[in-house]
């Protein structure tokens, strides 16, 4: 099935050197703190995407990854930045003055005329991998300085630098992996494996491993082929679990010699007493004193809130689920949930701000080191709703996706509709067989001639009916997770205002008239106009990318495997009605 997707944006080295430079100089006049030490992790995150983005664009030129000063120089600033950040971490946020100097050089010499594409980084914006964490698994390693560190473009050039800066040891060299997503290769000159392939330990750096786990087995076979016995190669991974299904037998053969060291995130704040992550203090910073130790709400837990049978219980993907808490402070609840380090935090932070002025997300209370603290809202689900007023609720939630699309700028771009034909085709074929999706292909062909009338907006991207509250006596609808599926790690992005309304109309299962309500509801609420020819190509698009989604889903406890199963063959039903032919409406 085809869901993911890598965001990227196109950017000049000179813009990107002025806004990582001001944003260093900014930290570093912030008083000693958590927030000193966000802001530190941030401009980390912002010069790995930088230093991946330059030696992309080498390698693009140069046909391979090559030594020489743009190596050294990225090498340079992520090790200066690390340093700083690992000092913070040791001295519980002390603070650590920034290297301005070293960072100034640094930043002068990766300046590059032809521009780049830089890739954010998924780790650090969806699934909590901060970059302390590696500090403190290379500390524990019993490595020291005369470890030499290579790290996996794109993530692992910050990360890479954070191995560094905890052994001592010298700055990292990067490596980007080739080929097949399945079957990595390094594409490399010998004078940079040569860098790291002498005497003493070799720290190989990245999140990860993935579906198949190829990029890091792609660099410990070429270390091995250069020389690097085996027993010399240590893999900082994010977690520590093996390689996913797609990983061949070489692959995991090779992740199970190879040594192995890893910190979660209660290496950044600690564990409580119950082994929970210790969030209370960042949390009281902006909500004052806690009542009582969190409730961990994450990969499907806030299900226990609801108070329902299991029969009633909706589906959740728990894998692709963000990190939440339940606190109390004052008697008032709260969560916090993680948002994402670097850019990715204050973004929705704003995001948030914005839509909550109206109603239509939880106030946010502020965001601390990558957590943004809401308010926790009380109501009624909308995934129980059954008959009233049909056109009330369509008009309700066209208000609210109007409104979004009025008041947000969308985040990314967002796949052309030439890609998502293509995904649709695939995704069906996989789904409901050769023969129908040929059907959808049919339907779908020329869809590329509706492109130029595509107004790109910050969609929302998933509107499962649990997710909408009902609060209050007036019953407005708060969305309870409208922050991140419009930009989130797929390959859809913002798109049209008509992906959300075609997404809106299968979710709730709406009739011409109710879909018509909804249309004019988003219109109303200053949205764009709603191109109905658009609406209607996007419909298998959109059911097909939720079959995907669904089909790589995973549970969280007993029953959900079954959740999913229903969530994914009611989309694989609306693809074979939208197919036509025999059996399909």
């Amino acid at each position: 099935m085809w869901v993911y997707g890598d965001q990227e944006r196109t950017a000049t080295a000179a813009r990107e050197a002025a806004r990582l430079w001001a944003a260093a100089a900014e930290a570093d006049r912030l008083p000693p703190g958590i927030a000193r030490h966000g802001a530190a992790v941030g401009v980390l995150v912002a010069a790995s995407e930088l230093v991946q983005g330059v030696l992309d664009a080498d390698m693009e030129a140069a046909g391979r990854d090559r030594a020489g000063p743009l190596q050294d120089a990225g090498g340079r600033l992520l090790l200066s930045l690390a340093r700083s950040v690992e000092a913070s971490r040791r001295t519980g946020f002390a603070g650590a003055p920034l290297d301005l100097g070293g960072i100034r050089g640094a930043l002068a010499a990766l300046a590059l005329a032809r521009p780049l594409r830089l890739r954010r980084a998924e780790g650090h914006a969806f699934y909590a991998v901060y970059p302390e964490a590696y500090a403190a698994a290379a500390e524990r390693s019993g490595l020291g300085p005369g470890t030499r560190v290579v790290g996996i473009r794109s993530i692992g050039c910050g990360l890479a630098g954070m191995v560094a800066a905890a052994l001592g040891a010298a700055p990292p060299v990067f490596l980007r992996p080739v080929g097949d997503p399945f079957d990595r290769r390094i594409e490399a000159d010998g004078a940079l494996v040569a860098a790291v392939a002498g005497d003493g330990p070799v720290a190989v750096v990245d999140e990860g491993p993935g579906l198949s786990g190829s990029s890091f087995a792609a660099v410990v076979r070429r270390l091995e082929a250069a020389g690097v016995e085996p027993e010399r190669i240590h893999l900082f991974p994010s977690h520590a679990g093996d390689p996913g299904p797609e990983a061949s037998a070489e692959v995991r053969a090779t992740f199970a010699r190879t040594r192995r060291h890893v910190a979660g995130l209660e290496a950044v704040t600690g564990r409580d007493g119950d082994g929970t992550v210790r969030l209370a203090g960042w949390v009281e910073a902006l909500a004052g004193a806690l009542d009582g130790p969190p409730q961990d709400l994450s990969g499907g837990r806030w299900r226990a809130l609801l108070g329902r049978a299991p029969e009633d219980l909706p589906a959740v993907d728990a894998g692709r689920e963000r990190l939440k808490w339940r606190f109390s402070a004052g008697g008032r609840p709260i969560v916090a949930r993680f948002a994402g380090l670097g850019a990715e935090g204050p973004r929705k932070l704003a995001d948030a701000r914005r839509l909550s002025t109206e109603g239509l997300v939880p106030r946010p209370l502020g965001l601390v080191h990558g957590f943004l603290i809401e308010e926790w809202v009380e109501g009624d689900r909308l995934d129980l709703a059954a008959g009233g007023d049909r056109r009330g609720l369509a008009a309700a939630l066209g208000r609210h996706l109007g409104r979004r699309a009025a008041l947000l700028e969308p985040a990314t771009g967002g796949a052309s509709l030439e890609t998502l034909a293509a995904m649709t085709r695939r995704n069906a074929a996989l789904a409901i067989g050769d023969e129908a999706a040929a059907r959808l292909a049919a339907r779908l062909d020329g869809i590329a001639r509706l492109e130029p009338r595509l107004r790109r907006v910050s969609t929302d991207g998933r509107l499962q009916p649990v997710e909408w509250i009902a609060a209050g006596s007036a019953g407005r609808l708060v969305k309870t997770d409208g922050l991140d599926h419009g930009s989130a790690h797929d390959l859809v992005g913002c798109q049209d205002i008509g992906w959300d309304v075609a997404l809106a109309s299968l979710e709730f299962g709406f009739d011409a008239g109710e879909d018509a309500a909804l249309t004019a509801a988003v219109e109303a609420a200053g949205g764009p106009p709603v191109d109905r020819d658009l609406v209607e190509a996007l419909r298998p698009c959109v059911a097909a990318f939720q079959v995907g989604l669904w089909a790589t889903a995973s549970g969280a406890g007993p029953g959900d495997e079954a959740r999913i199963a229903r969530r994914r063959r009611s989309f694989e039903a609306v693809l074979r009605r939208l197919a036509g032919g025999p059996g399909g409406g």
